[in-house]
């Protein structure tokens, strides 16, 4: 009764779904998206001992309606938005992850991490339909999902982390622990989106660190860890945020992002 009077909407176009959709996008806007053409971001090719990310994973390009619908997530109270976002975000880990064979033992950036095998291309994306029980035999190749923390005073504004709700989501899908409390960020750092290239390396460098008495961060010796954002532009929070990671003991950080210019 109640979809029938607040029917779902497509986060995209915001026209109203079938009734039952499982996840908010319309056939149209689905065979549409701006996706990420290639499987990385970021390619590692450095010493294992390198502070940054590994290698970074994006969905889609940060363009046209999917700003607009990040823009409502993040500023507008859509938290269901964030359900969506996951799949969208799971679909490509899973088109990425789904070639590395083993357990990443050789892969490229760090002793923990899967190869950089280049994945089947993408056409229309695949969504998932729902957040399965069991999805892929993907626990391999990462061992707990991370997210990127918001200061305590912009999720008391927001009254949720939108990076979080996104990494629960993956999380949940490919069956691994969520440690979403694991990083924690300065009260005193300033906005990324205020500050110039150059800034925000200087001031993410700074703005991270591990939360020294939660349960991950005593047995974060060895572990992959997939760092989930919501949106990357210059990649200094991410890599910022791998530092501390990395600088507490994990193996490998691979990060994870909805979108990206």
């Amino acid at each position: 009764m109640l979809e029938f009077l607040f029917p779902k909407k497509c986060i995209f176009c915001e026209r109203a779904l079938p009734a039952g959709a499982a996840i908010e996008v319309c056939a149209p806007c689905a065979g549409s998206l701006p996706l990420f053409a290639g499987d990385y971001l970021m390619e590692s090719g450095r010493a294992p001992n390198d502070r940054g990310c590994d290698r970074v994973i994006c969905a889609l390009r940060y363009s046209g309606t999917v700003r607009a619908a990040l823009a409502r997530y993040k500023f507008r109270a859509r938290r269901e938005y964030g359900h969506t976002f996951a799949a969208l975000l799971c679909e490509k880990i899973r088109r990425v992850t789904a070639a590395a064979p083993g357990d990443g033992a050789s892969g490229v950036g760090g002793a923990g991490c899967p190869p950089a095998i280049p994945s089947a291309p993408l056409a229309a994306p695949s969504i998932p339909a729902s957040m399965p029980a069991h999805a892929l035999a993907l626990a391999p190749v990462f061992d707990l999902v991370a997210c990127v923390p918001l200061s305590r005073s912009r999720a008391r504004e927001r009254g949720y982390n939108q990076a979080a709700v996104v990494a629960a989501g993956v999380a949940k899908y490919f069956e691994v622990p969520f440690a979403g409390r694991l990083l924690l960020r300065d009260e005193q750092a300033l906005r990324q989106s205020s500050l110039r290239l150059a800034e925000r390396r200087a001031n993410a460098s700074a703005a991270f660190r591990i939360t020294a008495a939660d349960a991950f961060a005593r047995a974060l010796s060895g572990k992959r860890v997939l760092l989930v954002d919501d949106i990357a532009t210059s990649l200094s929070t991410l890599n910022a945020c791998a530092a501390a990671l990395k600088g507490h003991g994990a193996a490998c950080v691979i990060g994870a992002v909805v979108a990206s210019p």
